[in-house]
């Protein structure tokens, strides 16, 4: 088994099996806090099978997981990575570039690239009653504006949390049914459940 697999409690596949257990699409993530989030917010996808959410360690880590799936595994594998800036050219360059590692490992058409720009919390802003809600405290307009180029630095401002720099996963473990359902309607969790539908289906083509 691959040393990412081993970390990310992906099970061996089985000998003769083809790839191991299928699954649905595998959906592999930079960090513990991102696959906390997607989990709360993908919960009937994950609950069915259609998606399993796997923790990369890390951006690198979550790039070459998503290679070794595809080169090892016959399920779908969409990658969710933070592109840590909204400049379009950079933005446009860093996914190209994992679609074409990808495609080297074989994909295939199996695989998609999901990128989080500037980062996955970013959605969080764009749900507007998510942070009111949770937090009991709404981003000021200056903090609003801030938070379509710096989400993190923000949320770390608003979030209570004893790790400044991710304080994601303790506000994902209090998201109510309403902000999951508010949440699935940005443009980042569209763009992820899209990947999710156009993969399945081509899958059982």
């Amino acid at each position: 088994m691959h040393e990412g697999e081993a970390a990310a409690g992906i099970r061996p596949a089985a000998p003769g099996s083809g790839g191991g257990t299928k699954v649905g699409c595998y959906i592999v993530v930079e960090g513990r806090a991102d696959a906390d989030l997607l989990e709360r917010v993908l919960r009937d996808e994950v609950a069915s099978g259609v998606a399993r959410i796997t923790d990369g360690g890390g951006k690198s880590g979550a790039a070459s997981l998503a290679r070794t799936l595809v080169a090892t595994r016959r399920d779908p594998v969409i990658l969710v990575i933070d592109a840590d800036t909204t400049e379009e050219a950079t933005v446009s360059e860093q996914r190209a570039h994992h679609e074409a590692r990808l495609r080297m490992s074989g994909a295939n058409g199996r695989a998609r690239v999901v990128m989080a720009e500037p980062v996955l919390e970013v959605c969080l802003f764009q749900a507007p009653s998510v942070l009111p809600d949770v937090l009991g405290v709404a981003p000021t307009e200056a903090q609003g504006i801030r938070a379509q180029y710096v989400p993190r630095e923000v949320l770390a401002e608003l979030v209570p949390s004893p790790d400044r720099t991710r304080p994601l996963r303790p506000l994902a473990t209090q998201l109510r049914p309403e902000h999951v359902l508010e949440l699935r309607q940005t443009p980042i969790i569209q763009e992820i459940l899209q990947a999710i539908a156009d993969l399945t289906k081509r899958r059982a083509a």
